[in-house]
């Protein structure tokens, strides 16, 4: 899969421009998003926690911005009614963000529902919906 060379570039320890819930601060295991012209992208931090793990293969998945809030709006219960959204599974203790291209996103419990409680205070949805776009990233936020 082909991303914008700001999402490519902000795979790096130090992610500029990518967000997480406030409740996440403290931890270095989170759901994070980033905010493109376009699209919203979503990854797990651990994936880059794993010295193994390259950066240019870590698992993105894409949400685009109109369709966003719908996404916002499935995650506490994990309905999905567009098709175009990923699938959040909810089961053995892990919660699995899916697309429909096949990647897959693992969040513990304590991940998900610290992503789940920025949702809900609306975090995520400022974020989306008056946040700049971060074509040009230049700042840090939430690490």
């Amino acid at each position: 899969m082909t991303y914008p060379d700001s999402v490519i570039n902000s795979r790096m320890p130090d992610p500029r421009g990518w967000f997480k819930s406030s409740d996440s601060t403290s931890s270095t295991q989170c759901v994070e998003v980033f905010l493109g012209d376009d699209t919203v992208y979503l990854r797990d931090s651990k994936y880059l926690r794993d010295p193994a793990n390259d950066p240019e293969s870590q698992p993105i998945i894409e949400v685009s911005r109109h369709r966003w809030p719908a996404f916002l709006s499935m995650v506490p219960n994990g309905l999905r009614d567009d098709h175009h959204l990923p699938i959040v599974e909810k089961e053995g203790g892990q919660i699995t963000l899916r697309s429909n291209d096949g990647t897959r996103l693992t969040f513990t419990p304590g991940e998900w529902t610290a992503f789940e409680s920025g949702v809900e205070r609306g975090e995520f949805s400022e974020f989306a919906d008056n946040a700049p776009r971060n074509s040009n990233i230049g700042t840090e936020e939430g690490h």
